[in-house]
């Protein structure tokens, strides 16, 4: 069924359309024509009776049609720009966790996780360390006689002989932990046996 707002008309004078002529000259509907008259900017051309000059009308309607097409291919544009935004904001995520992941098997950063494993393990043998100065501490401060800088002497061997357990202790560790890394890299680099 034909729209009846869209028929072709006899029109009887060319030079100045109703609107529903205007319409169907341009392929639309009165309504829509109406709503393009409300616009602020950019309405379709009228005389002061109210009808609609046909050539200037034409003009307008190319116009019109040109500025829809640019419109869109404005927001085709700008949708590819996105698109191309996010893909550059992937690569760069990307590029970021690959250098992260080389600095790990370089040796120069290490997992949280890992970090803390290796911190509480040499806590844990300071925190035995220091346990037993009141065992062995005593003996050789018994042996010093109560003077005051044999006694000073004594306390500073001991605390080098901590910090100097605290060193192997930490080397200890790290070379367990090293041991451990180059194992699992071991491991990811051989291809798995089908």
């Amino acid at each position: 069924m034909e729209n009846p707002e869209k028929c072709d008309l006899g029109w009887a004078d060319l030079a100045n359309l109703s609107q529903r002529e205007a319409a169907a000259l341009v392929g639309v509907t009165p309504e829509w024509l109406r709503q393009l008259d409300q616009r602020r900017t950019d309405k379709p051309p009228r005389n002061k009776d109210g009808t609609y000059p046909r050539d200037a009308l034409l003009t307008w309607w190319e116009r019109y049609q040109q500025q829809v097409q640019e419109g869109r291919g404005r927001r085709k544009r700008g949708a590819e720009s996105e698109f191309d935004a996010a893909r550059a904001r992937k690569e760069r995520a990307l590029a970021e966790k690959h250098e992260l992941q080389l600095a790990v098997l370089r040796g120069q950063l290490m997992r949280t996780e890992l970090y803390e494993e290796r911190l509480a393990a040499v806590l844990a043998r300071l925190a035995r360390n220091i346990d037993s100065i009141p065992t062995s501490w005593p003996t050789r401060l018994a042996a010093c006689g109560g003077d005051p800088e044999e006694i000073r002497l004594a306390l500073l061997e001991l605390v080098r002989e901590l910090r100097a357990g605290m060193v192997v202790v930490a080397d200890e560790i790290e070379r367990e932990a090293e041991a451990e890394e180059t194992e699992q890299a071991d491991d990811r680099a051989q291809p798995a046996d089908d």
